[in-house]
């Protein structure tokens, strides 16, 4: 059975449309613009929920009028969508009321606070993922699940194997603003944006609201990491393509750090060339290369193919000897030059704490101090922009690190739920956050780093910490109670341990196999911790006739880095220390003014049965 719009309103209502395009840019009648949405959303029954979202923006811009006798200037938005009813309000005269034809094409997307995800149910194809800027992660969740779900469709589109497609969310705002659209502009836009994907691809989109426990997938999509999102400045990428260029193809990129219009992706991206580009062929193109460094060596070699590769100077990494062996590059490479080595040349991951991201309290301290700051002469408001670096001094950059992050998490749950961020931390808000995270978390570590977090930026920046309120305590008490778990102790080392693994290994007595002697053996008898253990250079073994001295550069319980010598001596037993490091050293032929670490990973050389110390660890 079919329903029709009489001719009669058709012809009526293009009438009233020509009308006001005629009045293009000039001040029009609101009552007539009114009248002209009014005749449109009657015909709801047949147009459908369209007759809303295409009349959205029109709508916006009546309310701007004072009364039903002023004039208003039209919007481009709202001109645009009555030129669209004005050439399609006859494809929309009539509807079935019994649809038989069902969707064969199943999406789902979601939206995190850290980023937004979205796959195709039963099609062989890589999921859409990216994360979102620190601006957009601190809208609304409405706003980062429609944006989702548009940046999924415009992503997957060329992947739809049907033009029914049914849509799963979580959020049963972004089904109405969809379907009907939204008074509020900046969601309207998105929505018109989905609705012209689906004009143009001839898509006939069902969006429907899933409860969260049925998303899994896409939530767990939102929010995978990627380390690898940092690259360099627009500014310099122009300075080395003007003297390498042109480039063609970024070839380790997303859609919102792309250098260039051609670039390949590791998930599924709106304008993505390509997803994975070790699946396509590079030869013949200049690629642009910010990559996981390891894995591109190899498909440069094989593609005969050519490109500009960017790499931190960093010879302990486990790259650096496929691109530089005994201090000269490996003959492909032709010419390299060093990038500039100032923060602003580079952008950072959009993780929290990914590569070239903030590390210190800069942001937050002028946000705090911004009213005093400004008062200051000039010559000493700059020396203020030191105290942040000077702070960071106080504990390991690893503890910086760890406490930034879980300070900028509590920002953003804080934002998401409309709380104030602004210091001093309710006592309450506080404790409310710790046992959200309690509740997320299978560990009393996670709540302990949260507690820790937010003691660490207010004593910073000079504030009582929240941490310090009994409310905020007994919550931190009760959580390790509820989170506790059976604590399965480690047997300490004995010599009897060592005996045996000495007994052991010495029948095979390979370098490998004596360098685990000498680590296991220094290390007991020195109460040596294994980062202070690495981290001994040969220059720092001092050898005598009864002992040895050896400096430890940095280690835990020296928070001022002043660096301090032990002494261990010779047992004269098999499992004198002093006795197999000198084996070991001999072995590895480290001469004895080296500054090399004398404990480093190895290089198999299967062709000549062998091994090869590393550059340095």
């Amino acid at each position: 059975m079919t329903i029709y719009v009489p001719k009669g309103k058709i012809d009526k209502v293009k009438l009233a449309i020509d009308t006001l395009l005629h009045c293009i840019h000039k001040p029009v009648c609101v009552r007539s613009v009114a009248s002209v949405v009014g005749q449109i959303i009657a015909m709801k029954l047949v147009v459908g929920p369209v007759s809303q979202l295409m009349t959205r923006s029109i709508s916006i811009d009546i309310l701007k009028a004072r009364s039903w006798y002023s004039k208003i200037v039209l919007s481009d938005m709202a001109i645009n969508q009555l030129k669209f009813w004005h050439e399609n309000i006859e494809n929309y005269d009539s509807r079935t009321l019994v649809q038989s034809a069902t969707a064969t094409t199943v999406v789902y997307s979601d939206a995190s606070d850290v980023g937004f995800a979205g796959y195709i149910v039963n099609v062989d194809c890589v999921p859409s993922c990216g994360h979102w800027s620190s601006e957009e992660a601190k809208l609304s969740s409405t706003w980062r699940e429609l944006k989702a779900a548009q940046l999924v469709f415009e992503s997957l589109i060329s992947k739809l194997t049907h033009p029914r497609v049914k849509w799963f969310t979580d959020n049963e705002n972004v089904v109405n603003i969809i379907t009907k659209g939204n008074m509020k502009q900046y969601l309207q836009s998105i929505a018109l944006r989905i609705f012209d994907l689906c004009l143009k691809y001839c898509v006939e989109l069902e969006v429907q609201w899933i409860p969260h426990c049925a998303n899994q997938i896409a939530d767990f999509l939102s929010r995978l990491p990627d380390c690898d999102g940092w690259g360099v400045s627009q500014d310099v990428f122009h300075k080395v393509d003007a003297i390498w260029g042109p480039h063609h193809v970024d070839r380790f990129a997303s859609y919102y750090n792309k250098k260039m219009e051609r670039f390949n992706s590791k998930f599924s991206n709106p304008g993505s060339q390509a997803v994975d580009c070790f699946t396509v062929n590079w030869k013949g193109t200049m690629s642009w290369i910010v990559p996981p460094i390891p894995r591109v060596i190899k498909p440069l070699k094989e593609c005969c193919a050519a490109g500009t590769l960017v790499v931190p100077e960093w010879p302990s990494a486990c790259f650096w000897p496929l691109i530089c062996t005994k201090n000269v590059f490996i003959s492909q490479i032709k010419d390299w030059m060093y990038l500039p080595t100032d923060k602003d040349a580079y952008t950072a991951s959009r993780i929290q704490g990914g590569l070239f991201g903030e590390k210190d309290l800069t942001e937050v301290f002028q946000h705090v101090y911004r009213d005093e700051l400004s008062d200051l002469p000039e010559n000493v408001r700059a020396l203020a922009d030191d105290i942040p670096w000077v702070l960071s001094g106080a504990r390991a950059d690893s503890t910086n690190r760890k406490y930034q992050y879980g300070f900028s998490a509590w920002k953003r749950w804080a934002i998401c739920n409309k709380i104030s961020c602004d210091l001093p931390v309710s006592p309450l808000h506080c404790a409310l956050y710790l046992v959200s995270v309690m509740q997320q978390s299978e560990s009393f570590s996670s709540v302990v780093t949260t507690f820790y977090s937010l003691r660490y930026v207010h004593s910073s920046l000079g504030f009582v910490s929240p941490t310090e309120n009994g409310l905020v305590k007994n919550v931190l008490e009760g959580a390790k109670r509820k989170l506790a778990k059976v604590v399965i102790k480690k047997e300490p080392i004995t010599v009897s341990i060592l005996e045996r693994m000495y007994d052991d290994k010495i029948q095979e007595a390979g370098l490998p196999e004596i360098r685990l002697l000498s680590m296991c053996l220094l290390a007991y008898a020195g109460f040596l911790r294994s980062a202070e253990l690495l981290y001994i250079s040969r220059s720092d073994v001092v050898f005598c006739q009864s002992h040895i001295f050896v400096f430890i550069e940095k280690s835990k319980t020296d928070i001022y880095r002043d660096g301090a010598w032990i002494v261990i001596g010779r047992t004269h037993t098999k499992l004198c220390p002093v006795a197999c490091l000198e084996r070991y050293l001999d072995m590895a032929a480290i001469d004895s003014d080296s500054d090399q670490y004398i404990f480093r990973g190895f290089w198999f050389d299967w062709w000549i049965v062998g091994v090869k110390m590393k550059e340095n660890v």
